[in-house]
């Protein structure tokens, strides 16, 4: 099965492999193409969905490199024989592997750096964005591998918007300028906070494309606040051509 995708504008693809899964809903998968974060990757169904992307991308199953995600700012660096692990973010300068955030509601942060040839994928929901894992991550792929912010190339991918989070009271004293009121009811625009952390870190305006997809709203994406228990998730991925 080919699997339908949403690819970034900003990458170089001579250089890169990268998209966001669609929901895929057909007669075959009636709730839509899924990469659930059970972290069982053994799953049948699951298996069946990394080898439809693999068909897709027209490379071997063996080379998606997932991670079992918890909501933390664990930051793991992954080769071609990296086992599935606790993470959130994963960097790699690895050429021919496919590394990937799971969503459904939650950003990705697609990252490559065009210097030293380092890619990462990141999953921030609210709670990685407290964390700010992405500075964690753009600081570790400097540490490691050289990386200079402003040589870096950045994807925010389809998500809740600001429109359509709704969240506590809270988020006001935890993301002041990124939650606005509306009637009695709070909403809190996770893309404009992770720009801003972004920013903060050093990258380009430039180098940046947001997606302007809500997950929420669009019916073709997974939406957990949407769907609850029936909602899959999407996967947003980046790799680096031979």
């Amino acid at each position: 099965m080919i699997i339908n995708l949403v690819k970034p504008t900003i990458f170089d693809k001579s250089k890169i492999i990268s998209g966001v899964t669609l929901k895929n809903t057909n007669n075959l998968h009636p709730k839509g193409i899924s990469f659930l974060e059970t972290g069982d990757f053994s799953n049948d169904e699951i298996k069946a969905n990394i080898d439809s992307l693999a068909h897709t991308l027209d490379i071997h199953s063996d080379l998606i490199i997932l991670q079992t995600q918890t909501h933390s700012d664990i930051v793991r660096i992954v080769n071609n024989d990296s086992d599935v692990d606790i993470s959130d973010a994963m960097i790699t300068n690895n050429r021919g592997i496919i590394i990937g955030a799971r969503i459904a509601d939650c950003c990705a942060i697609l990252l490559f750096d065009k210097k030293t040839d380092t890619i990462a994928a990141i999953h921030s929901g609210w709670k990685g964005t407290e964390q700010n894992i992405c500075r964690k991550t753009i600081e570790i792929m400097h540490s490691r591998f050289g990386c200079i912010p402003t040589d870096i190339i950045a994807y925010l991918s389809v998500c809740a918007c600001g429109t359509c989070y709704e969240v506590g009271e809270d988020f006001k004293s935890i993301f002041p300028a990124c939650t606005v009121k509306r009637g009695n009811d709070y909403y809190f625009d996770n893309r404009k906070m992770i720009m801003k952390q972004l920013l903060e870190a050093g990258l380009n305006v430039n180098n940046i494309e947001i997606s302007s997809e809500c997950s929420i709203h669009n019916s073709n994406f997974h939406s957990y606040r949407r769907d609850r228990s029936e909602s899959g998730r999407m996967l947003a991925f980046i790799g680096m051509k031979n």
